[in-house]
């Protein structure tokens, strides 16, 4: 989503810090069975909450084609940009659909989180060594020391290799 904001307001976005964050490019690991599978995991009635109408869902393919678009009409540019990318992995419950396991979940995300890295040259990648996915709660100082150097970045008080 700020990656989308990014490219359709490029001039309200002086810099991102994407913190293990989902992307398009997930995509290019998994089949085109897995991808509907893990769309389908991800998005498909939750026990206990089959009647509450205010769940958010995030439907993957639709939205990651919208973001290959947006990024194709307008790349992110030479913007300050982070990105922070968990080491636990997510262990997934075994006999998931489609042969999703966690050691291809987690070779696909590792590889996304890379071309995440790529985005914008000289990104500075930072790996989350004591956390999985929730970075936030158990590693919060590692993001706000990386949102802090972004913004030196954008304000120009600092121009050190991102």
């Amino acid at each position: 989503m700020a990656r989308l904001y990014a490219a359709t307001h490029p001039r309200r976005v002086a810099g991102l810090v994407m913190v293990d964050a989902l992307s398009e490019f997930i995509e290019d690991g998994y089949t085109r069975e897995q991808m509907v599978a893990f769309d389908d995991l991800n998005n498909g009635p939750l026990s206990g909450l089959e009647s509450y109408t205010d769940l958010e869902q995030v439907l993957f393919r639709p939205s990651f084609r919208q973001m290959r678009r947006a990024a194709r009409a307008r790349p992110l540019g030479d913007i300050p940009y982070g990105v922070i990318s968990r080491r636990l992995p997510i262990e997934l419950p075994p006999g998931l659909p489609a042969g999703l396991t966690t050691k291809l979940s987690e070779r696909v995300w590792r590889q996304s989180q890379r071309r995440l890295a790529r985005l914008v040259p000289g990104t500075r990648r930072t790996i989350a060594a004591r956390s999985s996915h929730y970075v936030m709660f158990t590693q919060p100082g590692l993001i706000i020391h990386e949102v802090r150097r972004v913004v030196r970045l954008a304000r120009g008080l600092q121009s050190s290799p991102r």
